[in-house]
C-alpha cells in the first residue's frame, strides 16, 4: 500500500489550498494530471487488482448552487496490458452531490470515493495544528544544528618527533571563556597531548587517527602544551604554546604562579657543586627514627625546615643536640629521615611517584640511578662542560650530592632545568603542588619514608 500526495492548485471561492492524499494498493504509477480541489480526509482505498492504474484526471464542473463540489476526480487506465484494458476514463455528466460516489469501473476490486469540500474553519484548524507540530520539531532540531554551524572550526595539529618538526602548528591563540577546539593526529608514532598547569587529562595521539579535544581557559597567560609519551631523546623539546588573552572569567580563577619560586627568594645558586661530608652507612629509615621515641624541637618538623636545610645540615644540627647523646650516627640519620617524612604526606608521595614515572624515569631510571632508557642518548648529546664532570641524567641515589642539597635546590632544578645537562625545564608544565610532590618523592631515593612495622 502506498500514499501519493498531490497539491491543490485551483480553489473554489473561499476555499483553502491543502494536500489531498490518495491511498492506493499495488499501484506502481499514479501521475497527477490536473488540479485537485481542497478536501478533507475520507478517501477510500483504491484497488486495481494486479493491473496498473495509469491516469488521474480532474473533471471541472460548474459550481453547484448549494455550494457543493465544483469538480471531481476520475480514475481510469491507459496503455494497460490487453487482459487488463478498460475504458480510458469514466466520465460523469453531473457533479457529485455526496461523498463516496463510485468513480472507477465496476471490475476494480474496491470503489473509491471523494470527500466533501473542506470548510474554511476546518482548513485553518489543520493549518494551525501543522504549524504547531512544525515548531515543536524545529526547536530541538535547531538546538542540534545551530551549535554545529556556529561553533568555531577546530584547529588541526600534527605531531612529529622533535627532529622532524614536533607540533605543527606550535603556537596557538585563545580567548578567556571561549572554547578552543583541536583535532590531533600523529604523522609518525604514538604521542601524547597535555596542557601544562591544567586539569585537562592527557590525550593519546595515534598515527593516522584523529583525536578531538576542547580546551577552556579562565585566566589569561601563556600556557605550554607538551608530549606525554617518550618519543625519543629530544622528547622534552616537543612543546607548543597557547597565548590566552582576555579578562579573568571568574573571581575564583587565579594565575598558575603568582610569587617567585622559593629558590629564587632564597637566592640559591642551584648550579653550584654540592658534596656532603657525612654519609650514612645504610639507607636511613623514618620508621626507625620514629621508634626512638624522641621529642624533637618543633623547628625541625614541618615542610619549611626541609625546604631550607639540607639533610646534612639537619644531621649536624641533631648530632649537637643533647637528646641525641648515646645514639649512633645511623640512628641520627634515622631521625633525619623521620623529619623529612613529617614534611610530606602519603598523598603527596603518591602524586610525586606518578609524576616521576610519567616524566622523569625514562632518563633517571626507575630506581633513580640515572640509567633510564634515554640516558645513553642524553649523555651522548650533552657531554660534560665548564669543568662539570657530570654528564647525562643525574644519579638521584648519589648521597654525596643529594644530602648536601635542600628541597629548594631540587625545586629550582625541576622548574628551570639542568643548564647543559639535558634536564628539561618543567616550570610551565607542573603546578606548585606537583613540583613539591615530585621533590618529596625524590627524597625516597635517599630515605625510606614508608611507615614499616
Amino acid at each position: 500500500m502506498g500514499l501519493a500526495d498531490s497539491w491543490a492548485g485551483a480553489v473554489r471561492p473561499g476555499g483553502l489550498d491543502c494536500p489531498q492524499p490518495i491511498v492506493r494498493v499495488r499501484q506502481s504509477v499514479l501521475p497527477v494530471a490536473g488540479n485537485l480541489r481542497p478536501s478533507g480526509l475520507g478517501l477510500e482505498l483504491v484497488g486495481d487488482s494486479h493491473c496498473r492504474l495509469d491516469a488521474l484526471l480532474d473533471k471541472i464542473y460548474a459550481m453547484a448552487p448549494s455550494g457543493g463540489f465544483a469538480g471531481r476526480v476520475d480514475l481510469g487506465q491507459l496503455d494497460s496490458p490487453a487482459h487488463c484494458r478498460r475504458a480510458p476514463v469514466r466520465a460523469f455528466s453531473h457533479a457529485p452531490d455526496a461523498a463516496g460516489d463510485v468513480i472507477l469501473p465496476g471490475r476494480h476490486s474496491r470503489p473509491a470515493g471523494i470527500a466533501v469540500s473542506m470548510k474554511e474553519e476546518r482548513a485553518a484548524r489543520f493549518l494551525i495544528i501543522g504549524l504547531v507540530i512544525g515548531l515543536l520539531l524545529a526547536v530541538p532540531l535547531a538546538g542540534w544544528l545551530v551549535p554545529r554551524f556556529l561553533a568555531p572550526k577546530a584547529i588541526d595539529i600534527h605531531a612529529r618527533v622533535p627532529e622532524n618538526g614536533g607540533w605543527m602548528p606550535s603556537d596557538l591563540t585563545a580567548t578567556v571563556g571561549q572554547p578552543l577546539h583541536l583535532r590531533l593526529t600523529s604523522d609518525d608514532m604514538l604521542h601524547g597531548f597535555a596542557v601544562g598547569q591544567s586539569d585537562q587529562p592527557p590525550v593519546d595521539v595515534q598515527p593516522g587517527e584523529w583525536s578531538e579535544v576542547t580546551l577552556n581557559f579562565d585566566h589569561p597567560g601563556k600556557y605550554t602544551y607538551f608530549c606525554t609519551r617518550w618519543c625519543g631523546p629530544n622528547h622534552w623539546r616537543m612543546r607548543g604554546t597557547i597565548d590566552v588573552s582576555g579578562p579573568v572569567s571568574s573571581q575564583d580563577a587565579q594565575p598558575a604562579r603568582q610569587t617567585p619560586p622559593l629558590y629564587v627568594t632564597l637566592g640559591l645558586d642551584i648550579d653550584a657543586p654540592r658534596h656532603a661530608e657525612v654519609i650514612p652507612g645504610r639507607k636511613p629509615s623514618a620508621a626507625q627514627g620514629a621508634k626512638l621515641g624522641l621529642r624533637l624541637p618543633p623547628d625541625y618538623l614541618g615542610a619549611g625546615f626541609s625546604q631550607t636545610h639540607s639533610p646534612e645540615d639537619a644531621w649536624k644540627s641533631l648530632r649537637s643536640e643533647p637528646l641525641t647523646e648515646g645514639l649512633s650516627d645511623d640512628q641520627v640519620w634515622d631521625l633525619v629521615a623521620f623529619i623529612w617524612q613529617s614534611s610530606t604526606t602519603p598523598e603527596a608521595l603518591a602524586l610525586g611517584k606518578k609524576l616521576y614515572g610519567e616524566n622523569c624515569a625514562a632518563c633517571h631510571g626507575e630506581s633513580g640511578a640515572g640509567d633510564g632508557v634515554m640516558a645513553a642518548a642524553v649523555k651522548a648529546e650533552f657531554p660534560p662542560m665548564d669543568g662539570n664532570a657530570q654528564s647525562g641524567p643525574a644519579n638521584l641515589t648519589d648521597s654525596s650530592r643529594m644530602l648536601a642539597a635542600n628541597s629548594a635546590v631540587l625545586q629550582g632544578k625541576i622548574l628551570r632545568g639542568g643548564m647543559g645537562t639535558g634536564m628539561p625545564y618543567w616550570g610551565p608544565i607542573f603546578t606548585d603542588k606537583q613540583v613539591w610532590a615530585l621533590v618529596d618523592y625524590l627524597w625516597t631515593f635517599q630515605f625510606d619514608l614508608e611507615n614499616k612495622p
